[in-house]
């Protein structure tokens, strides 16, 4: 077997491969595949109780239930419905240990555009959610992808105002999960995460959860 060794950030970490082929000839290629899905004790969430998770914060208007499409796993989720004049609708983490790195992994769903109310979809170019992460808890918030209503992925919010999503929907009209990496300047021991959605069109209309 191979023990491996690998040290970033202060911390060492030790993998144990097993092979399935302990007989190789000189000059053979050997493959070494790890797959870590290692969760960190109390860095697992759901909505099952139609509460926010301890610690959590969220702004706008907020429900804990099934408003619009079933989840992937048909259990309560959080649903941004609607929002006022300078209110951001979002949802913002606890502050977790995240220095060694990995990904956040969630599910997410936009409302169709031009469908009832609560279920009415972002369309501008500028109505999309963001997630960002700050290390002190508050300002600033730092962008990491912006998934904009036209069903892409983006740096950052454009900040224009062309309309990108239709009444067809888009691939974020669906319910999908995402696996985002935890970027280096987030790799800290108290960094906090949030999907926010900084511009819509008022208390009618592009929700998302």
């Amino acid at each position: 077997f191979f023990i491996i060794g690998q040290s970033a950030f202060g911390q060492t970490c030790y993998v144990t491969v097993n092979p399935e082929d302990t007989l190789i000839c000189p000059g053979e290629a050997v493959e070494i595949t790890a797959i870590a899905n290692l969760i960190p004790s109390g860095q697992s969430f759901n909505f099952n109780g139609g509460v926010l998770p301890l610690g959590w914060s969220a702004v706008g208007g907020n429900t804990f239930s099934i408003p619009c499409a079933p989840s992937l796993t048909g259990d309560p989720y959080y649903w941004a419905s609607t929002a006022s004049v300078g209110t951001y609708p979002g949802i913002t983490t606890a502050a977790f240990d995240v220095s060694c790195g990995g990904a956040i992994v969630f599910d997410m769903l936009y409302a169709v555009q031009s469908s009832n109310i609560p279920c009415e979809g972002p369309d501008l170019a500028d109505e999309g959610v963001e997630l960002q992460y700050s290390i002190t808890g508050s300002d600033p918030w730092t962008s990491i992808v912006y998934y904009s209503p036209g069903g892409y992925e983006l740096p950052t919010n454009p900040n224009t105002t062309t309309q990108v999503a239709t009444t067809a929907g888009t691939p974020y009209t669906t319910w999908n999960t995402f696996t985002v990496p935890i970027p280096i300047g987030a790799m800290t021991t108290n960094t906090a995460f949030r999907w926010t959605q900084e511009q819509n069109s008022g208390t009618c209309c592009d929700n998302w959860g």
